[in-house]
């Protein structure tokens, strides 16, 4: 019996190593671990898009759209998109060390505050769709927010985590971040 567990997290093991090393997501339930596919990529955008930006600590869930004429890059959103959601909280729980930036709440409830006030949600309608993606600006860097840790954890890993966004994207990005969050500020 103790050979064929020995075997079985052999197993498990050299799969988990596979999928590391291949990008796989992994999603873990009660039953275990089971490998999916990544079902929230977005390949590529299609004819015509239309940009719209929301700002401020809702933006990802309501309020009036900025009235701005900040643009952006089909191809370059298709990147941003599957770039924040390459990141998985399941995973990053049981690896916080990957995180950036760690806002604890209780004791940094004005700097929190700060961060999702300077949110800016850029949603990308087409072909009668949309997809969404937030990012948030806090001194000079643009990150997304991956993970919440409440009071359940740990009392050391307690906080909002976030992850910078890669140089590439940020360099792409900053300046209309800063434009919306600018023309959302003149009204």
């Amino acid at each position: 019996m103790k050979k064929v567990k020995l075997i079985v997290l052999i197993l498990v093991s050299v799969l988990l190593i596979i999928c590391t090393l291949t990008g796989c997501k992994t999603l873990f339930t009660q039953f275990g671990m089971i490998v999916v596919e990544d079902e929230y990529a977005l390949t590529e955008i299609k004819g015509e898009v239309k940009c719209r930006f929301r700002v401020g600590e809702t933006a990802s869930y309501e309020g009036m759209y900025v009235k701005t004429d900040a643009t952006f890059d089909k191809d370059e959103y298709v990147k941003l998109f599957n770039e924040f959601n390459q990141y998985d909280p399941v995973y990053l729980r049981y690896h916080l060390d990957q995180c950036n930036l760690k806002i604890n709440p209780e004791t940094q409830r004005d700097l929190l505050r700060e961060i999702f006030n300077n949110q800016v949600y850029i949603k990308a309608i087409f072909d009668d769709t949309y997809r969404g993606v937030s990012v948030y600006k806090y001194d000079s860097k643009l990150y997304f927010y991956v993970l919440s840790m409440g009071e359940n954890s740990e009392p050391d890993e307690v906080g909002e985590y976030f992850i910078e966004l890669s140089e590439e994207s940020d360099d792409y990005w900053r300046p209309i971040i800063e434009q919306v969050i600018q023309d959302n500020k003149n009204g």
